[in-house]
């Protein structure tokens, strides 16, 4: 069992209260889908347990807009068992044409006989943008380019060796943060208010950082739990491994390492989301505006917290660690 720092175990953990009465719609959607197709795909998504995932990292989206967060979560566990974990994942070539169609279908020009990864994305995104700024739509897009490029690169260093990626920490952490996804559901934070984030204060320079340090918790706590996993597949794209590899310290010092690095990010972002009011008051942020923006850094705090609390208690691991 993984122990996480206190100063991040002490931030409540809220959950949304359609969690349990949504979960029979998502996966009926699924199947609907055709991501659910057989019995072994049944059993792993009862092992990911997505709706508990989905309710503890988007507590605060409206009742109206839940469904399409729930189905997200419902769709990347699919898609990691696809392409992350399945038969593309050390195929460069092959993913990235794979995932170049979801994305084509997706964003730009529909097919006639999409995917069934392409079709529920797609129905997911028709449902999210209804709202939606332009830029919004431009920005998940970009996140969700940046997801697969990352997956593709991953792809390359399994099949040509993780070791030619080196140790440059720059480069790391932002195919780090990438390669797990988490800004594009970051993005149905959003989605699930009912309203874009406006470009100058999504960009603001607090705002920004608030993001990224949620992604590096969301990303360093499933990096400790999923170890024995991300290393039965080789995942180059690890913490500890990254580590490891700059430092030339063992697994156990790794650990205690990225352990470190969470209860300083942690502070980090609460130092910087109790900084946020003040930031909004000097450029004359107020009114629907400054709600929506105080709930969004409250969305990056539930996202990061929630997604700990899914990752300590899931059994989605287990399976590995126990062979």
């Amino acid at each position: 069992m993984t122990i996480l720092p206190k100063v991040l175990s002490d931030i409540s953990t809220p959950m949304h209260p359609l969690t349990r009465s949504d979960d029979a719609r998502s996966r009926a959607w699924a199947r609907a889908m055709g991501l659910e197709p057989d019995t072994p795909a049944a059993v792993r998504l009862d092992r990911a347990q997505a709706a508990r995932y989905s309710g503890w990292f988007w507590p605060g989206a409206l009742p109206e807009r839940y469904d399409a967060c729930a189905d997200l979560k419902t769709w990347f566990f699919v898609e990691d068992d696809h392409n992350d974990e399945g038969e593309h994942c050390a195929d460069p070539a092959r993913l990235e044409a794979a995932l170049g169609a979801v994305h084509r279908h997706v964003f730009s020009t529909p097919v006639a006989h999409p995917s069934p990864l392409a079709a529920g994305l797609a129905d997911i995104h028709e449902r999210a943008r209804a709202g939606m700024s332009a830029e919004w739509i431009r920005r998940n897009a970009r996140h969700f380019a940046d997801h697969w490029d990352a997956m593709t690169q991953a792809a390359a260093l399994r099949r040509y060796g993780a070791g030619l990626f080196g140790s440059d920490t720059d480069s790391f952490m932002s195919l780090w943060r990438d390669s797990h996804a988490f800004w594009c559901e970051l993005d149905f934070i959003e989605v699930g208010l009912g309203r874009s984030l406006p470009s100058a204060l999504y960009h603001h320079p607090v705002f920004r950082d608030m993001g990224r340090l949620s992604m590096n918790l969301i990303c360093s706590v499933n990096d400790i739990v999923s170890r024995v996993k991300d290393t039965a597949e080789s995942d180059p794209f690890s913490m500890l491994t990254h580590l490891q590899r700059r430092h030339g310290c063992q697994p156990d010092e790794a650990v205690h390492m990225t352990l470190s690095l969470i209860e300083e990010w942690t502070e980090q972002f609460l130092t910087l989301e109790e900084q946020w009011p003040n930031a909004l008051d000097l450029i004359d942020v107020s009114g629907q505006d400054r709600e929506l923006a105080l709930a969004c850094a409250a969305g990056l705090r539930h996202a990061f917290r929630g997604s700990a609390e899914w990752t300590v208690t899931t059994s989605r691991y287990r399976q590995v660690d126990d062979q």
